[in-house]
């Protein structure tokens, strides 16, 4: 599909590993798959480390950018998964270039360590909520634990989870 300037996507890939496919997804319609070579499981090219870039081109040149929210899954996500998750939306990005304004809450960081799970929150003041659901396709949100420091940790041994932070 075309992309164009000053427009918000959301852009969806989704691998297969074990058949060696990647299918892309735009605005939640499947555009199309491609195949990555037989056996692509144990390729470290598709494997999380300890660092990982975003948008780096075939150097590891990066640039500044804007982006909404990340979501990383254990599994391979369908159509139904994809069209789900519906279009796109910028409400939780202010500011245009980088900078929030007063009260707004921004997730800075993630940290995963086996079971653990590490969220820092920044730009908001006083008792701040982490809430933790199990699908974003009608989610139950359920109160995980509270911070008045933005750090939350809890413990997750869920497939998939999705959390937010509510003031």
């Amino acid at each position: 599909g075309t992309m164009n300037p000053n427009t918000w996507y959301r852009l969806g890939l989704s691998f297969d590993l074990t058949n060696g496919t990647v299918t892309k997804y735009l605005n939640g319609t499947n555009v199309g798959s491609q195949f990555l070579g037989d056996n692509m499981i144990d390729s470290p090219q598709f494997s999380l480390g300890p660092a990982l870039l975003l948008f780096a081109d075939e150097s590891f040149e990066t640039g500044a950018g804007l982006v909404n929210s990340i979501q990383f899954r254990d599994r391979a996500s369908g159509d139904a998964d994809m069209q789900a998750l519906g279009g796109p939306t910028a409400g939780g990005v202010s500011g245009g270039g980088g900078t929030n304004t007063v009260g707004d809450i921004v997730i800075s960081s993630i940290k995963k360590t086996g079971t653990t799970v590490t969220i820092t929150a920044t730009g908001a003041s006083g008792n701040l909520t982490l809430q933790k659901a199990l699908t974003i396709a009608n989610p139950t949100w359920t109160t995980a634990t509270n911070s008045s420091t933005g750090t939350f940790t809890v413990t997750s041994t869920n497939a998939v989870a999705f959390f937010r932070v509510k003031q």
